[in-house]
C-alpha cells in the first residue's frame, strides 16, 4: 500500500497500471487548522476469471485453435491433470514460462 500526497497525485496515478483501487483518507495536522487528503491505492485487484482457454492462447500466441489445445494438453500432462481438472491461467504461465501478471494484464483480465 501507497500513501501519496494530493499533490503528487496526478503523476502518481498516470504512472500507475489501469483497475486500481483508490481509497480516500484524511489524516489531520496537529500545527493547523487544515487537513491533508492521502490517497491510497493498492493493486489487489482480482482476475475476472481463473481457467485458460484456447481463445486465450490464440490472443497469446497468435497460433491456430488446434496448436492452442496442444498446448493446454501439455500442461494437463506436465502437472499430471486430468481431463476434468481445469488448467488455470498460472498453471499455464508456470509452465510455459511467462510472467503471471502480464499476462493476465494483456488479456485484460485485470
Amino acid at each position: 500500500m501507497v500513501q501519496v500526497p494530493i499533490n503528487n497525485l496526478y503523476n502518481t496515478l498516470t504512472t500507475l497500471p489501469r483497475k486500481i483501487a483508490v481509497k480516500t483518507s484524511s489524516i489531520p495536522r496537529h500545527h493547523k487548522n487544515e487537513t491533508i487528503h492521502y490517497f491510497t491505492m493498492t493493486n489487489n485487484v482480482k482476475p475476472q476469471r481463473i481457467a485458460i482457454c484456447a481463445k486465450d492462447i490464440v490472443q497469446l500466441y497468435a497460433c491456430s485453435e488446434s496448436t492452442a489445445r496442444r498446448k493446454i494438453q501439455l500442461v494437463r500432462d506436465v502437472l499430471a491433470k486430468t481431463e476434468k481438472q481445469t488448467v488455470t491461467i498460472k498453471d499455464f504461465c508456470t509452465v510455459h514460462g511467462l510472467d503471471y501478471v502480464e499476462t493476465l494484464q494483456y488479456l485484460e483480465l485485470i
